[in-house]
């Protein structure tokens, strides 16, 4: 190994550990807004804090117009539908968008109008997703106006920011049916009501509105227990991590400023520079379906217009999983009657680098997935649905106060514990467990009977070949 891929490796290394060491679990109970901007708790590491991002708006050039295009492509044929004499459209609305960013200053802010400790820790809260589309007013039969969605969803292609902060700016492309083109058009032409661009950024945070934490017993001996567990960094309750919405906001387009912002391109076995002609899929990070990796690249290419290739490559990383579709833009125009090759290369949680085979995308295909198939991904789901029979385990005449289900199971190098209690007073006494693991290694449970007298029942670990466990 050279010198260069010492360093590389390196740098790779340090990535993954401070990934790996900045597992992030904030509590959906905001604990203030400052400085405009929502403040979260950490559910088990003390005095950590994470806030909201800025608000989105369009990015506007030197000569302070709108960053934005309505490509409209006319397809006139292509020897691979064999329909040379038909017309067809593809249409697609960028805009590239600039977030309000944060500073030193305003994290010192924060802190202070919070009253939070001066070592604590204040980061950008994770984002899961980031779902956008266009809104346009359409008048009913009533004459009324009524909001209607435009657009298959939104990705972005391409962004600038850094790793330890939200993105700057980036590039937003929603795919319109031809209706829906034609719809945006006229409402321009015409001069009617505004044009939106609405926003939702999603977040997994862990839901604790119903969780409790008691101790029973002596005064002084609780006193000293609750002290230890603020001190320590084992959270009070089990929870669940959901993605849920946490801003949507919405504001107008300012169309007029930019009248040559709509675009008529015809196309036929070439795709000029501007269009995302390719669009690249992999849901490993969004999905989950792979917590053993960081990173995965891929490295695309195809022939240009000269004969020469032209190539490109996008990552797709852990860190940002709301990234999960690109549409690809190449530097200059490319065949699309010529082969398009590409490959994935890999990066695990340990830093170490797997390259793929190339592989041919499909001439009469305009989508690569990357997503690693279930056969294929070591990484499987499993959900386990247990239940127990409350009259013969806490009946009047027993003496058990709860009975814990140990999960054991492997990822990422890692044995996983996991806990499940059942209380006597606090039913339902069924409970579903849904969680990642490595299947090359086996899954084992436990079950341990707690009792008051704290002579406790303790099981012997066993293999798990069941989805459904009855305890009685």
């Amino acid at each position: 190994m050279n010198k260069v891929s010492i360093q590389i490796s390196f740098v790779i290394l340090i990535w993954v550990l401070s990934l790996q060491a900045s597992s992030s679990q904030p509590v959906n109970a905001p604990i203030g807004q400052a400085c405009q901007r929502l403040v979260y708790p950490d559910l088990t590491k003390r005095h950590t804090y994470y806030y909201s991002p800025g608000k989105i708006n369009v990015r506007l050039d030197q000569d302070n117009k709108p960053q934005m295009s309505l490509l409209s492509l006319r397809y006139t044929g292509s020897h691979c539908y064999r329909d040379t004499d038909e017309k067809r459209f593809f249409n697609q609305f960028q805009v590239e968008m600039e977030m309000e960013p944060i500073h030193k200053d305003t994290i010192r802010q924060i802190r202070d109008l919070l009253k939070l400790p001066k070592s604590s820790k204040i980061k950008p809260l994770p984002i899961q997703e980031l779902s956008a589309h266009l809104l346009v007013p359409v008048a009913d039969e009533q004459g009324d106006f009524q909001y209607r969605k435009l657009g298959s969803g939104s990705t972005t292609h391409k962004e600038k920011g850094t790793s330890n902060n939200y993105w700057s700016s980036r590039i937003f492309t929603i795919m319109l049916e031809a209706s829906e083109a034609e719809l945006l058009q006229r409402q321009i032409k015409e001069k009617q009501l505004g044009i939106s661009f609405s926003y939702t950024f999603y977040s997994e945070m862990a839901d604790i509105s119903s969780a409790t934490f008691e101790l029973q017993g002596d005064e002084e001996l609780i006193e000293g227990i609750t002290a230890e567990i603020d001190k320590s960094n084992v959270a009070k309750s089990d929870t669940t991590l959901y993605v849920q919405p946490i801003i949507s906001e919405s504001f107008a387009l300012d169309l007029d400023s930019n009248p040559d912002w709509i675009k008529n391109i015809d196309i036929n076995e070439q795709m000029p520079p501007a269009y995302g002609a390719l669009e690249l899929r992999c849901y490993d990070f969004k999905d989950q379906l792979r917590p053993d990796i960081f990173m995965k690249t891929v490295e695309i290419e195809a022939v240009g217009i000269s004969g020469k290739t032209v190539r490109t490559d996008v990552s797709f990383k852990y860190s940002q999983p709301d990234l999960h579709t690109h549409f690809i833009q190449f530097k200059y125009a490319i065949r699309m009657n010529e082969p398009i090759r590409y490959r994935v290369i890999q990066y695990d949680m340990d830093g170490n680098e797997s390259i793929g085979e190339w592989n041919e995308k499909d001439i009469c295909s305009s989508l690569i997935d990357v997503t690693t198939p279930s056969d294929d991904n070591a990484i499987q789901e499993y959900t386990l649905d247990m239940e127990l029979n409350p009259e013969t385990l806490f009946s009047d005449s027993s003496t058990i106060q709860q009975v814990d289900i140990i999960i054991l199971y492997q990822i990422n190098s890692s044995v996983i514990r996991q806990e499940i209690p059942f209380q006597r007073e606090n039913p339902p006494h069924f409970q579903t467990l849904t969680f990642k693991y490595h299947k090359e290694y086996p899954i084992q449970y436990q079950i341990i009977h707690r009792k008051m007298d704290h002579d406790d029942i303790i099981g012997e670990i066993l293999p798990l070949d069941t989805s459904f466990l009855y305890i009685e």
